[in-house]
C-alpha cells in the first residue's frame, strides 16, 4: 500500500487551489485530476470534479483540517482513510476506519520514521523487565527456567548445610598494636669498676644459665687476693705457736712452777691469735668473692638480645652491659588507649596475629596495667598462653609439635592483638559466616531457604567485619529465625529445590 500524505489548510498551492494528490483509494486517476484542474469534471463523480467549488473540494477540504500533515497512515480496518473514491461519490472516510497510527509514523521534519511515544513506553517497559529478571540468576536461561525443574541433574534436591540465623549482642573486635617478648628480661650488669677483658657472648646467642659472658681486668683483685692469702698464714702461724705456748703454761700450772696471772697472760695471747686468723679468712673470702663478680655469666637460659658494652671499656657497678631474654615462653605485650581501656578484663580470650611469619595464635590478657603512660596515654597489657590456632600457616617448623609455627616466633616481632569489646549501645545484632556471602558486582546476598525448601538469593546490607570469628554484622536484609546455605554440593540458583543436612 503507497502511503498517503495529507496536507494542512493552507498549506500548499495544490491544496488552496482545491487540488489533491492522485491515491489509489480515491476513484479518479491521473485524467481525471488533470480534467479537474481545467475544470471540466462532473460535479458528483469524483475527487476530480471541480464545480460546484463547494462540492468538489471535499477531498482538499478534508485535507486541511487534518491534525497532522503528511504522514502515511495504516488503519485497523486496513483501509486508507482516504476519500472513499469514484464510485461512492461522496469524498468521505470509510466508514469505521481510525485514524490511530498502530506502529510508525512519518516526520515530515527530520524526514524519518519514528515510532510514535505510545509504542515506546511499552517496549521499554519490557526491556526492563527482562533485565531484572536476568540479574536474579546467573544465566538468563537459569532464570526464565520452571521453578519446577531446578536442582540437580537427575531431579534431586540440592544437599545443602545451612544454619538459622539468630541475634546477639552488639560487639565489636578491637586491634591493638604490640610486639612478641619473652617471658623474663634480664639486664646483667657488674658490681666492680673494672676494664672488661673480653665479651664471651653476641647478639643473637643462645645461652645457658651459669655460662661466661663477659670476662673483667681482675689483675688488681688477683694481688688483693695473694695478699689476703699471705695474712692468713701469718695469722694461722701466730695461732699455732700461741696454742703451744699455752699448753706449756698449763702443764706448769698444774706442777705449780707458774702463776694464774701468767697463765691468762698467754690464753689472752692465744684468743688474739685465733681472731687474727678469723679476719685473715674473711678478707680471703672477701676478696675471692670479688674475683667472682669479674667473671659475668647468665643469670638464665635464653637468648642474647642486647649488648651496651665493647672490649676494653670500663665498667661501672650497675651499669647494664648486656641483656638476656627467656624464649621458653613468650608473650605480647601491646598498648591500649585509655578511652577502651576499661572494654577489656584480665583474662579475656584474644587473637593475636603475627604478620613476619603470616601466623594466628590464641591466647588470654595476663596483666593490665595500672598506670598508664604519661605522654601517650597508653596501657601496658600483656597476652600470654599463645596457642597456635587450627588455621594457622601449615609450613611451620617439623620440630614443632603443635605443626602451628610456634618454634618460628621469636621475640621482637611485630604482632597485632584482637580483643572483643561491647558496642557502647548494646542491641541485638545479628552476624553470619563470610562463607555464606555471595557477591554479585557491587551487591551482597545470601541464599535464603525458604518455606518449600527451595533457595532465593537475598540481597543485604553487610556491617562490621569481625576478625576473631570471621563473620559480618547484617544490617538490614535478614531476620532472626531465617535459614541461609552455608555450603551446597551443587550449583545452587535461584528457585533451586534444596535439601538440609
Amino acid at each position: 500500500m503507497e502511503p498517503v500524505f495529507r496536507h494542512a489548510a493552507g498549506g500548499s498551492r495544490s491544496a488552496r487551489a482545491g487540488r489533491v494528490q492522485p491515491s489509489r483509494n480515491c476513484g479518479a486517476g491521473t485524467h481525471a485530476a488533470e480534467r479537474s484542474r481545467r475544470g471540466e469534471g462532473t460535479p458528483g463523480t469524483g475527487c476530480g470534479a471541480r464545480a460546484p467549488r463547494a462540492r468538489g473540494a471535499r477531498c482538499g477540504a478534508r485535507a486541511r483540517n487534518a491534525a497532522h500533515a503528511a504522514r502515511p497512515l495504516r488503519t485497523e480496518s486496513g483501509k486508507s482513510p482516504g476519500c472513499t473514491g469514484r464510485r461512492s461519490g461522496t469524498g468521505h472516510a470509510a466508514p469505521g476506519a481510525s485514524q490511530r497510527p498502530l506502529f510508525m509514523e512519518y516526520n515530515r521534519t527530520e524526514h524519518r520514521m519514528a515510532y510514535p511515544m505510545k509504542t515506546r513506553l511499552p517496549l521499554l517497559l519490557f526491556t526492563a523487565v527482562l533485565l531484572l529478571a536476568s540479574c536474579g540468576s546467573d544465566s538468563p536461561s537459569e532464570a526464565l527456567a520452571p521453578s519446577g525443574s531446578r536442582g540437580t541433574s537427575d531431579g534431586q534436591p540440592i544437599p545443602v548445610t545451612s544454619m538459622t540465623v539468630e541475634t546477639s549482642m552488639g560487639t565489636e573486635t578491637r586491634t591493638f598494636p604490640g610486639q612478641v617478648e619473652g617471658d623474663r628480661r634480664v639486664v646483667v650488669s657488674t658490681m666492680l669498676m673494672a676494664r672488661i677483658d673480653k665479651i664471651a657472648a653476641q647478639e643473637g646467642d643462645r645461652v645457658t644459665k651459669g655460662d661466661v659472658l663477659i670476662e673483667l681486668d681482675a689483675s688488681a683483685l688477683n694481688a688483693e687476693k695473694a695478699r689476703a692469702d699471705a695474712m692468713r698464714s701469718q695469722a694461722q702461724t701466730a695461732l699455732t705457736g700461741a696454742s703451744n705456748q699455752l699448753s706449756r703454761f698449763r702443764a706448769l700450772r698444774e706442777r705449780g712452777s707458774a702463776t694464774d696471772r701468767e697463765l691468762e697472760e698467754v690464753e689472752t695471747m692465744h684468743e688474739q691469735a685465733e681472731a687474727a686468723l678469723a679476719a685473715a679468712e674473711s678478707a680471703v673470702a672477701a676478696v675471692s668473692q670479688q674475683l667472682t663478680h669479674a667473671m659475668i655469666t647468665s643469670p638464665v637460659t635464653g637468648h642474647v638480645v642486647a649488648r651496651f658494652a665493647d672490649p676494653g671499656a670500663m665498667a661501672q657497678p650497675g651499669q647494664p652491659i648486656m641483656e638476656v631474654e627467656t624464649t621458653s615462653e613468650l608473650r605480647v605485650v601491646a598498648s591500649v588507649p585509655e578511652h577502651q581501656i576499661n572494654a577489656l578484663a584480665e583474662g579475656q580470650a584474644v587473637f593475636v596475629d603475627v604478620d613476619a611469619i603470616q601466623g594466628r595464635f590464641q591466647g588470654r590478657l595476663r596483666a593490665i596495667n595500672a598506670s598508664s603512660d604519661a605522654p601517650a596515654r597508653q596501657y601496658r597489657v600483656e597476652v600470654d598462653r599463645l596457642e597456635a590456632t587450627s588455621g594457622d600457616d601449615p609450613s611451620a617448623a617439623p620440630h614443632d609439635p603443635s605443626g602451628g609455627g610456634m618454634a618460628r616466633l621469636r621475640p621482637g616481632m611485630y604482632a597485632r592483638v584482637h580483643a572483643e569489646t561491647a558496642l557502647a549501645t548494646r542491641g541485638a545484632r545479628i552476624h553470619i559466616p563470610e562463607d555464606a556471602l555471595v557477591t554479585r558486582g557491587q551487591l551482597t546476598g545470601v541464599w535464603v531457604i525458604t518455606e518449600n525448601n527451595r533457595a532465593l538469593l537475598r540481597w543485604i546490607r553487610p556491617g562490621a567485619h569481625q576478625a576473631s570469628t570471621s563473620t559480618v554484622e547484617v544490617l538490614s536484609g535478614l531476620s532472626a529465625g531465617e535459614k541461609i546455605i552455608l555450603s551446597a554440593r551443587g550449583r545452587v540458583t535461584g528457585g533451586s529445590r534444596v535439601d538440609e543436612q
